[in-house]
């Protein structure tokens, strides 16, 4: 096999979503690739223009920005996939790519890239988590990040246990309706202020709950493990180690788990264990 090939089968293999497929696939898209360099300061596509490939890059930096939304900026390092929008099925690109620095990258025709990811269960639902994680990384401010750092997954704990914790407040007015109810018969002028009250109690406690839900985050960047755990109103921690400290990755998880589709990544590192609780998709991780 040419040095260039077997180079590109690495890029595959080290890549999360190109590495499950199976080598089949592997063989027809390195057979369709090929290499070329791109200047510093050159553009590799445009929005709106005709998304006809995806490109791998094999070195170098390239800047992925989104018209619509200047302050939407990534920087694409070597290694990553872009014009991604031909495995949505979209005939045009929606960001504008640019080499920050001299880059050589592989050019794969759009039509065989979308069939091979198609071909591939998993690779379609590690997809799905991945698009999942950049939507959530775009909404989320994380102003401790560095200047170079580019997050590459984040997720929350499994909505089942949102839905848990907005179960007590909803258990806690429920009752307050029944009590105002029977209240109403004998004492109505009691009822009403109980119902107000309650009320609005409870939205309070909704939206305390959710608000911790929502900003208990487990993120991971080119440079480092993080778990961010923030209290409403109280503290932010984050715990955290060097991607170059991990010893081992593992997964744990419950009957419960299982069924309902959580588990525990267990994150072994030379400074001690991260966990990831209670997460969706976390072979994917």
């Amino acid at each position: 096999m040419p040095a260039e090939n077997t180079a590109l089968k690495e890029l595959f293999c080290a890549h999360p979503l190109l590495s499950l497929l199976d080598e089949e696939w592997m063989r027809a898209l390195t057979a369709r690739a090929e290499l070329f360099t791109l200047e510093e300061g050159k553009v590799l596509y445009s929005a709106e223009t005709n998304a006809d490939a995806g490109f791998l890059l094999a070195a170098g930096k390239i800047e992925l920005a989104n018209p619509e939304k200047p302050a939407e900026i990534r920087t694409i390092t070597s290694g990553e996939l872009l014009g991604e929008e031909c495995l949505d099925g979209l005939e045009v690109f929606t960001h504008t790519a640019r080499a920050l620095t001299d880059c050589a990258i592989w050019h794969i025709p759009a039509d065989l890239l979308r069939e091979a990811v198609l071909s591939s269960p998993k690779a379609l639902r590690t997809r799905f988590v991945l698009v999942q994680s950049r939507q959530l990384a775009e909404r989320t401010r994380m102003r401790w990040l560095e200047k170079d750092e580019q997050v590459h997954f984040i997720t929350r704990k499994h909505p089942f246990f949102l839905l848990m914790s907005l179960l007590l407040p909803l258990l806690g007015f429920t009752v307050l309706v029944a009590a105002a109810v029977i209240l109403g018969t004998d004492r109505p002028e009691i009822s009403v202020p109980v119902l107000v009250g309650g009320f609005g109690l409870g939205v309070l406690w909704l939206a305390w709950n959710h608000h911790n839900w929502a900003n208990d985050y487990y993120i991971i960047t080119n440079h480092r493990l993080v778990w961010v755990e923030k209290v409403s109103g109280f503290y932010e921690s984050r715990q955290e180690a060097p991607l170059g400290m991990v010893v081992s990755v593992g997964v744990q998880s419950t009957q419960p788990g299982r069924i309902l589709g959580y588990a525990d990544v267990v994150v072994r590192t030379i400074i001690g264990n991260i966990r990831f609780n209670r997460v969706a998709d976390a072979d994917v991780i």
